[in-house]
């Protein structure tokens, strides 16, 4: 039924009799004589087919004017001589009824200058305020009226109160760092989303049969999805990295590789550039602090890769270019290895030798060179993902945010690690958020085969039914499915909406006032 099909006539005898007590009068009688307009002498049955005629929109704006209306009639009941027209008090409770958004709304505008008087929006002052505008507003006889007013008074001290508990409260402020891994993809638990004393409590439930696994098995898929994110990080477009792990770090590498070659062999470089030359200088200069054998070997080197693949005039082309990848490559690998502290120091000579040629030729070949630098990114994210990768604890090539972040720290190359200590090194925002956030090793869930014989076994069983109570919502809550509903709606919906609705409240001490004064009227009506 709509809200107001509960005034339509069933019949054309005698439902206005509960409006006016009597029959219908003679300009009331004729339906054939078309519409009837809203007011005093519409009939009931008219007007809520007019209602219903006018949609949403046309409902609710009536609504508004009703509330203006219904005040008016209440305010003449008021008045010694005058009287409410019961025709009007009729119709306004049936526009209320049918349209409480805007009879809401009316109400509220038609009250906003009550919050010039002075001390409005204390308790005391907010119910004396809806005490008096109930008592003075609304239709009806004495009794009416102070019920009226006395739920007035209940609203604006209500609404008065819940506006002093809104400023008093502070700002909801959601978990950053969770945002920052839901962003990128990475299914996190109920406590890592909400952080604090609900993640304390979802490591106490790890002890619990069963529920204990279903977390731990979700844990585990947050740090394989930071695997993942990381791994896209150093992946260009188009290139595809399968899963995580051992594999997938190899066929980043050779993926990587394959790319550059590619590039290489559309480019060309000059190597007697000038910058190039005086670069290569300054960098033989700081060789000279190496023992005389490194500095043999790294001249012998840079000659052989470098010097002997360029013509005459300096050029070297597009073959050559992928003879001194791979040569200089070679090298470094073969020294970053070495037990000898100066030959791994003659790697890192090496290695700024090979970017100051790949330097080269992203000048030489601007038509290139963003190609080049989207691969530049992309190896450098690679380099610290294999560091990680290959470090003590990451079991297969999983590595953990805080395996990943000592990477990352570790190959700052800026003086006194400053990129690291002020949040800004390469791969830091995702790793910063990751090692706050998530585990510092990786879960030992269990997976299938441990879940499995939980459930199937008689105790697994016991406890599912008994002290694991919580294991089918748990089941819920941690699927992958419940995570992903979960990150949204903390990330991108319930913590906004509440922090937006506490903002208007605190920001706004009038508008609740007059709502609590105006829902119970609006209650009323619609009674």
């Amino acid at each position: 039924m709509k809200p107001w099909e509960k005034y339509a006539p069933q019949t054309q005898a005698g439902p206005w009799q509960k409006f006016d007590g009597g029959q219908p009068s003679e300009a009331q009688a004729p339906f054939a004589n078309g519409p009837l307009k809203m007011g005093a002498d519409s009939f009931p049955d008219q007007l809520s087919q007019e209602l219903e005629n006018a949609g949403w929109a046309g409902r609710n704006l009536a609504g508004v004017g009703s509330a203006v209306v219904n005040a008016y009639q209440g305010l003449k009941g008021a008045i010694p001589g005058l009287e409410s027209d019961p025709n009007q008090v009729r119709d306004q409770k049936i526009i209320a009824d049918a349209a409480p958004v805007g009879n809401i709304a009316g109400n509220v505008a038609m009250l906003a200058p009550t919050a010039l008087i002075p001390g409005a929006n204390t308790v005391t002052g907010a119910a004396t305020i809806g005490a008096v505008q109930g008592a003075l507003l609304t239709p009806g006889d004495i009794a009416e009226r102070m019920k009226a007013a006395g739920m007035g008074a209940a609203g604006g001290s209500i609404g008065a109160g819940a506006s002093k508990l809104f400023g008093a409260a502070r700002p909801i402020a959601r978990n950053q760092d969770a945002g920052v891994l839901a962003r990128e993809g990475i299914s996190l638990t109920p406590g890592q989303n909400a952080g604090g004393v609900l993640k304390s409590l979802e490591d106490k439930f790890t002890s619990i049969p069963f529920v204990g696994d279903v977390i731990q098995n979700a844990r585990k898929r947050g740090v394989e999805d930071f695997n993942r994110a990381a791994i896209r990080r150093a992946t260009l477009p188009g290139m595809d990295v399968d899963g995580i792990g051992n594999t997938a770090i190899q066929e980043l590498r050779q993926g990587l590789g394959s790319a550059y070659d590619d590039v290489l062999s559309r480019s060309s470089a000059n190597a007697l550039d000038p910058q190039f030359v005086q670069e290569m200088a300054s960098l033989r200069s700081m060789v000279s602090a190496l023992p005389k054998k490194e500095q043999q070997a790294f001249d012998g080197i840079i000659q052989r890769e470098i010097n002997q693949r360029m013509a005459p005039n300096g050029m070297v082309n597009a073959e050559n270019l992928q003879a001194v990848k791979s040569g200089m490559g070679g090298q470094i690998d073969n020294f970053a290895t070495s037990s000898d502290g100066y030959q791994r120091q003659l790697a890192q000579a090496l290695k700024q030798a090979d970017a100051e040629f790949r330097s080269l030729v992203s000048r030489t070949n601007p038509q290139n060179a963003a190609e080049l630098k989207a691969i530049d990114t992309a190896y450098a994210n690679f380099k610290r993902i294999q560091r990680a990768a290959s470090g003590v604890g990451a079991e297969n090539g999983v590595f953990t945010p805080a395996q990943l972040h000592n990477a990352v720290k570790a190959m700052d190359k800026t003086k006194d690690k400053r990129a690291f200590s002020e949040g800004t090194a390469m791969l830091q925002d995702l790793t910063s958020a990751g090692k706050a956030t998530l585990p510092s090793k990786v879960p030992d869930s269990g997976t299938t085969g441990r879940l499995a014989a939980n459930v199937t076994s008689l105790g697994g069983l016991l406890s599912m039914a008994g002290g694991g109570a919580a294991a089918i919502p748990a089941l819920v809550a941690y699927s992958r499915p419940g995570s992903a509903a979960i990150n949204g709606m903390v990330n991108n919906g319930a913590i906004p909406l509440a922090e937006l609705v506490r903002s208007i409240g605190a920001n706004n001490p009038d508008l609740l006032r007059l709502l609590g004064t105006a829902l119970p009227r609006e209650m009323e009506l619609m009674r």
